[in-house]
């Protein structure tokens, strides 16, 4: 569901936060692909942690079964 939701929600507040400081109208489109990757990378890092603790959670119960 995140997936899905995330990144178009940080494409819009970097737009928003491009348009704010004043850019030009070319400029707030590339603000909000910006965005768009930073909010990619940050759920990728979140993906890698979630998948990583998930994957030793099962080694130690694997090991210890």
């Amino acid at each position: 569901m995140i997936a899905y939701v995330f990144p178009p929600i940080m494409m819009i507040l970097g737009y928003i936060v491009a348009d704010r400081l004043g850019f030009s109208e070319m400029q707030s489109i590339a603000g909000s692909f910006i965005g768009l990757v930073i909010g990619f990378i940050f759920f990728w890092l979140s993906m890698i942690d979630f998948f990583a603790k998930k994957t030793i959670d099962e080694e130690i119960k694997n090991c210890f079964c």
